[in-house]
C-alpha cells in the first residue's frame, strides 16, 4: 500500500519538477542572452572597413565596434563637416527629425541594436555647432 502512494506521489512530483527545471534554464538563458553580445568589442576605426559598411547576410557589424571606439576616444568631437565626410563617407540620412525635439546632421546605420531580441536598428548620429563643428554624437535606436 506504501508503494502504491509513493509511486502516485512521484508520478504527480516528477513531471512538474521537470517543468520547473525546464522553466529554470530557459529564464537563466533568456537572461544571459539579453546582456548584449558581448562578442562585439571596441575597434579603431578602418575607413575600408566602415566603408564596406555591414554585411547583414554573415551577421558581421564591425560598425558598431568602430562607433564604440569613437565615441570611446571623442574622436569626432571638434571636427568639421567636411571632415567628418572625408572620414565616415555619405549618410545614411542627413538632416533628419529624429524625435520631436532632436535633429540630426548625419546619421550612419551600425546594425542591428545590440542584445537577444533586437528589433531596432542602432545608428550613429551626428549633431553640429552653428560653426559646423561636432558638438554631440553618439548611438541612438530606432
Amino acid at each position: 500500500m506504501m508503494s502504491t502512494v509513493t509511486s502516485k506521489v512521484l508520478r504527480l512530483i516528477l513531471p512538474m519538477a521537470g517543468m520547473a527545471i525546464a522553466g529554470l534554464i530557459v529564464f537563466v538563458l533568456f537572461i544571459w542572452m539579453s546582456l548584449g553580445d558581448s562578442s562585439i568589442k571596441k575597434r579603431p576605426f578602418e575607413k575600408e572597413v566602415w566603408m564596406n559598411g555591414t554585411n547583414e547576410s554573415q551577421m558581421l557589424f564591425p560598425r558598431q565596434g568602430m562607433a564604440d571606439h569613437l565615441i570611446a576616444e571623442e574622436t569626432l568631437r571638434g571636427m568639421g563637416k567636411k571632415e567628418v565626410l572625408e572620414m565616415l563617407g555619405k549618410p545614411a540620412f542627413d538632416n533628419i527629425r529624429w524625435s520631436d525635439n532632436e535633429t540630426f546632421a548625419l546619421v550612419y546605420k551600425l546594425g542591428p541594436e545590440r542584445g537577444f531580441m533586437s528589433v531596432d536598428s542602432e545608428w550613429l548620429a551626428i549633431q553640429f555647432g552653428k560653426d559646423e563643428k561636432v558638438t554631440h554624437y553618439g548611438i541612438i535606436t530606432d
